[in-house]
């Protein structure tokens, strides 16, 4: 009868890849996307920017164009 392979790493490699996650995390670099984003008016005029909770929301079926600028990092 064959053996089945593991599905999931040994302790020893679980033991690697926290390292190797931590080193990487140490040394991440972070990227950011910046977005412009034209509200489309609502029917009374009003512009909403955010929703009841302070989120900022857009919804382009409703009239909202997002275009990205662009992408820098830290």
């Amino acid at each position: 009868m064959q053996q089945a392979r593991a599905r999931y790493p040994t302790a020893a490699h679980d033991q690697a890849a926290r390292h190797a996650y931590a080193d990487i995390e140490r040394s991440a670099l972070k990227v950011y996307i910046l977005f412009h984003i034209e509200h489309a008016l609502e029917e009374d005029g009003s512009v909403r920017y955010a929703d009841e909770h302070g989120v900022l929301t857009w919804d382009e079926q409703a009239g909202d164009e997002v275009r990205r600028l662009g992408t820098y990092s830290s």
